[in-house]
């Protein structure tokens, strides 16, 4: 027997029940929904703080590495690269205005034996030298020569230092480096330290300011630890 849903529908009891199921039943569809929609919601949410998350990380790290890249670039007196006129030059001027230094040179020639491209700086940086031991200011030297039999830079010095000869015993040659080494060292009370390197195909000349930095500091003690043990 067919059932007569008009006259179910219309009954007051049976209205009501059927009523209330359809709102059970629209009420789970919506609760799936809405749980769908919330999850794809957060989710979302999520992944756009973790995409500001390294938007922001990505700009800080730029705000912080950029201007210390454009500074190197630009050749701050802090950190410098620098052509060999401008850093013999460098190191011309810091000798003449220096009570201090301590040297370590790769190679202590005598200025006849000068290379042409290199002469006249090294000429005016020998001068100075000389002048500065003659006023008897703090200068120690450790320098490497190949023969010791040779005229070096040292022969030089004592033919140009008439005064002070006992600011000659402060400069030691050496035959043996204490390691592998291509480099020149230059120390000054001024805080700057200026080096080279030999690379592929040449050198590179650096400078950096140490002042206030107890790397200055260590690295004279070593270079006076040093020129003790050094023969």
């Amino acid at each position: 027997m067919a059932l007569n849903w008009r006259k179910i529908w219309n009954d007051p009891v049976w209205s009501k029940v059927i009523s209330a199921a359809i709102l059970v039943v629209l009420g789970l569809l919506a609760t799936a929904l809405i749980s769908d929609w919330e999850a794809k919601f957060i989710s979302l949410v999520k992944y756009e703080v973790r995409l500001s998350v390294w938007i922001i990380a990505l700009a800080i790290t730029a705000i912080i590495i950029i201007p210390i890249l454009l500074v190197r670039k630009s050749g701050s007196p802090g950190l410098a690269d620098l052509t060999s006129k401008q850093w013999f030059s460098e190191i011309d001027q810091q000798i003449k205005d220096c009570n201090f230094a301590r040297i370590y040179l790769r190679d202590f020639a005598h200025p006849d034996q000068f290379k042409s491209e290199h002469r006249e700086s090294l000429l005016s940086f020998m001068r100075s030298l000389a002048e500065r031991l003659e006023a008897g200011a703090d200068i120690r030297i450790i320098a490497y020569h190949t023969s010791l039999s040779d005229k070096s830079g040292l022969d030089w010095l004592s033919s140009e230092i008439t005064v002070n000869k006992k600011a000659l015993d402060k400069i030691k040659l050496i035959k043996n480096q204490p390691t592998s080494n291509a480099s020149s060292m230059y120390l000054f009370d001024s805080g700057a330290v200026l080096y080279n390197r030999r690379l592929q195909g040449g050198h590179s000349y650096h400078i950096e300011s140490l002042q206030g930095s107890i790397v200055h500091f260590l690295i004279e003690r070593g270079f006076n630890t040093s020129q003790g043990e050094l023969s």
